[in-house]
């Protein structure tokens, strides 16, 4: 729902009210995703409008076999793509933007790389392994930091794949404590990524 602006109504009277929606109409958008090149089958897309920083979300909808979707009724603007991963571990915003007229129909089409780290959970105070620690991972979503959760094995240990996007994390099991460091830019690597609590 949006305002089409103010009318004053003065009692007893009869006047004509003209509404011109022709720059309001919704438009389309036919989404093609993939991650590493294959089809991000059954991952969720969904579109932001920018210039009110604020997610569309009756419109996200999960891709099909094929990693496509097509979204009715989206509201114009400029808009930015917005992917949850089929495991609901991440969220990845696009960097660009596309503009989408009145009425129309756009085609978008994103190839979202990703890495895969280890991620290690060690006892800052002994640098022993926090054996099947349970952890929060945050990642920037259509409207704010979505979150997941990660289970780590005996070792402390938990393999992830995501694409280049900012990370937060935060044990709560065994015991809740904060991480060093609590924020990363994930990203390409050779070795684990190694998160310490606080000694």
């Amino acid at each position: 729902m949006f305002s089409l602006g103010q009318h004053e109504i003065v009692a007893g009277a009869v006047a004509p009210l003209e509404i011109d929606l022709r720059q309001r109409l919704p438009g389309a958008v036919c989404a093609r995703i993939l991650i590493d090149g294959a089809p991000a089958a059954h991952a969720v897309v969904g579109f932001e409008l920018v210039s009110v920083a604020e997610a569309i979300g009756a419109h996200s909808l999960s891709l099909d076999a094929r990693g496509e979707v097509e979204l009715q009724g989206v509201p114009n603007g400029v808009l930015r793509a917005c992917v949850r991963s089929r495991d609901g571990r991440w969220w990845w915003r696009s960097p660009t933007t596309f503009e989408l007229s009145p009425g129309a129909t756009a085609q978008v089409e994103h190839d979202i790389a990703t890495f895969e780290r280890s991620v290690h959970f060690l006892h800052g105070a002994t640098q022993a392994p926090i054996p099947h620690a349970r952890v929060a991972l945050y990642t920037q979503g259509p409207r704010s930091e979505q979150r997941a959760e990660v289970r780590a094995d005996e070792l402390g240990r938990v393999s992830l794949r995501a694409p280049a996007v900012h990370m937060r994390f935060e044990l709560f099991e065994p015991v809740a404590a904060a991480l060093e460091p609590a924020e990363l830019d994930w990203g390409p690597g050779a070795g684990p990524l190694v998160l310490r609590t606080a000694p």
